[in-house]
């Protein structure tokens, strides 16, 4: 099979994880597999599987002049339609909104089926109008689009008139895989650990609102908030602001993930939405017991409340720290928590989310 990915970047995120071992999964696999990106590989933060094609749209270019942009938006799909005819792909997969209708565009007349694949809950995400506008009209246009819960799928359904959905979670890859930079661990405190890009939708505020009303009950514990983004700074501030400097660390950029996921004992999910946080997936499989706000979207898929973590009703800072009290608290339910939730490995095996990647190309393949 010869598959085509066109993906925004391959900077940090979810999103561009997961399909990187997606296509990694694939060539290995024996497929042809080529990931067109609209910004340059110096932007990567991911290492590609060796055998893996990749093309550089050159597509990042940004215009607030509204003709300009349009003509900017017929450019980009004239350089994905280019690709896709060079390319002669069987199947092509539009990774978030603006690569999946860009893709859809760009293979009018081709008979190439196209896969749009978000992966935030798309009712959560304010993109420009334009593409909120393109996406309601457009999307029933595609072969199918992918998503990774329940109610994504419903949102879709019903805003998009779109019956052509499936829902494909992120698979658990274990262990989780090493890249620069190493960040040693310190010794000494408990570790109830976060990660996430520090952006307003991860909650880190919150997060820290809550644990300022507990943490000086548990010295032997310390937050760890791993990552970077447009937010690092304020929240640096207010860790300083609560006073809880010797509560909370921030490493910034962490690479050596597996072994901070090992040293931690609970993990924190505070995020105001979320699409399917591999971070919580991560975690769990390391032995962490979880705390996560029940957002939309991704957390009541992954903890099975009570059983491996605790489920708190989004945005209430009270319910979050009173959470992560009972189980510092309470050391054989924490043990417990953690016994269970590496059963996510099972769960979320790499061998049944592809097989159902595979299912929904062949499908769509042959009907073609």
């Amino acid at each position: 099979m010869n598959v085509m990915i066109v993906i925004p970047s391959l900077e940090g995120g979810g999103a561009e994880r997961a399909f990187v071992n997606l296509s990694s999964h694939f060539r290995a696999k024996g497929w042809n597999v080529t990931i067109a990106t609209f910004g340059s590989r110096d932007l990567d933060a991911y290492q590609l599987d060796q055998g893996v094609k990749r093309i550089e749209l050159g597509l990042f270019v940004v215009s607030r002049n509204p003709v300009i942009g349009a003509l900017l938006s017929l450019w980009r799909v004239f350089r994905i339609r280019k690709a896709v005819k060079s390319l002669r792909p069987d199947i092509v997969v539009g990774v978030m909104p603006a690569a999946g209708i860009l893709s859809i565009l760009a293979t009018v007349s081709t008979k190439i089926p196209v896969i749009v694949a978000e992966r935030s809950h798309p009712g959560a995400i304010l993109l420009p109008m334009h593409w909120r506008v393109l996406r309601k009209l457009l999307y029933r246009y595609a072969n199918a689009v992918t998503v990774q819960t329940e109610a994504a799928a419903v949102w879709i359904r019903s805003v998009c008139k779109m019956e052509r959905v499936e829902v494909i979670p992120n698979a658990c890859h274990w262990p989780v895989a090493d890249s620069p930079p190493f960040v040693p661990i310190p010794d000494g405190n408990r570790i109830c650990l976060a990660v996430g890009r520090f952006g307003p939708e991860k909650g880190f505020d919150l997060l820290l609102e809550a644990w300022g009303r507990i943490s000086y009950r548990f010295p032997d514990w310390r937050l760890v908030i791993a990552g970077t983004g447009e937010q690092y700074r304020s929240i640096q501030q207010r860790v300083f602001e609560l006073g809880l400097e010797n509560r909370v660390s921030l490493p910034g950029r962490v690479g050596n993930m597996a072994m901070w996921y090992a040293r931690a004992e609970m993990f924190v999910l505070s995020s105001r939405f979320e699409g399917f946080p591999n971070v919580l997936v991560e975690a769990l499989a390391s032995g962490c017991a979880a705390v996560a706000y029940d957002c939309l979207a991704g957390p009541a898929d992954i903890v099975r409340n009570g059983i491996d973590g605790i489920l708190v009703k989004p945005g209430q800072i009270e319910e979050l720290a009173n959470a992560m009290e009972k189980l510092m608290e309470n050391p054989d339910l924490l043990a417990r928590y953690r016994a269970a939730a590496p059963d996510i490995i099972s769960r979320l095996s790499v061998d049944r989310v592809y097989d159902r990647w595979k299912a929904l190309f062949r499908t769509h393949i042959l009907a073609g």
